[in-house]
């Protein structure tokens, strides 16, 4: 039968190469993948084979971690990764630009064991470009080219500790970041999967986030349970904005005869915490069974 208007089509085409390599006592992970991802939206009911957005986006990503021998205890790695990306549009709206974007990451990490107390850290650094294209729709001109760059240091700090026998206590404390997608710098258009009209915002700057969470485990032969908790704070998180008209009501704008709802990238500080408790229950002899909550 003939598909229903609107609908997706979606085709994804993926390659991937993941070897590790002995280099006398060391060991070199190596990853490189290509990938291929074809999004067709057709929405046009009165033209049913109308592409309203086709995005067709490659990426290539790439991973090298060099993983030392251990000596007296240490445990060294050190490496990078990153990707490549090239997102090109022949539909006849854009919700997102044409773009090139190119991002690089290099780090280091160590792990000591000090009796029974285990100690581990490492630092990053992230470079990521954007180079965007203008925002078009039909002719018109929805948005103007630009380029932009992020670099982030994060890094983590955490010990595992066994407090007495079976129960064990973990702390951890660490710094990470988000680099703003394309959808959030460069948006401007309807989105037909999520029935909404998107605005982004190309001065929306990096995600940091800063985070202490502790977890205490009891383990026994035939179940296991876990407490931990965490404090996480934001800056600049990147959200959802629903916009408002002068009268203070929902901003609603026609796209193709159809009203939809208006909403804009935004950021601020933000604070989530939480407590998390799982159990797993492993009764021996019955290793068929498992139960996880």
């Amino acid at each position: 039968t003939e598909a229903q208007i609107p609908y997706q089509t979606i085709a994804h085409y993926k390659i991937a190469s993941d070897n590790s390599f002995k280099l006398g006592e060391n060991k070199l992970n190596l990853n490189l993948g290509w990938q291929q991802n074809k999004r067709e939206e057709l929405g046009n009911i009165e033209n049913p084979n109308e592409r309203a957005l086709y995005m067709d986006l490659q990426t290539i990503t790439y991973s090298a971690q060099l993983h030392f021998k251990e000596k007296q205890g240490w445990h060294h790695a050190l490496g990078c990764n990153g990707m490549s990306q090239i997102n090109n549009n022949f539909g006849a709206q854009q919700l997102v630009p044409n773009y090139q974007l190119f991002d690089a990451g290099a780090f280091v990490y160590t792990k000591k064991e000090i009796n029974h107390l285990n100690l581990s850290g490492g630092v990053r650094y992230d470079l990521r470009n954007v180079n965007v294209k203008s925002l078009q729709s039909g002719n018109q001109i929805k948005g103007a080219p630009f380029t932009n760059s992020f670099t982030n240091f994060s890094g983590s700090v955490g010990m595992a500790l066994p407090i007495i026998k079976n129960i064990q206590l973990k702390l951890n404390i660490a710094r990470a970041f988000r680099a703003p997608s394309i959808s959030e710098l460069a948006s401007n258009g309807a989105h037909e999967g999520t029935i909404r009209y998107e605005y982004g915002d190309k001065h929306l700057k990096s995600e940091i986030s800063n985070q202490f969470d502790a977890a205490l485990e009891w383990t026994r032969e035939h179940f296991s349970i876990n407490i931990a908790g965490y404090v996480n704070q934001f800056d600049n998180f990147i959200f959802y904005k629903k916009l408002q008209n002068i009268t203070g009501q929902d901003s609603m704008i026609q796209e193709n005869g159809s009203w939809l709802t208006a909403f804009q990238f935004d950021q601020q500080k933000t604070n989530l915490r939480g407590l998390e408790i799982t159990f797993d229950i492993h009764p021996h002899p019955l290793d068929w069974l498992r139960i996880e909550n």
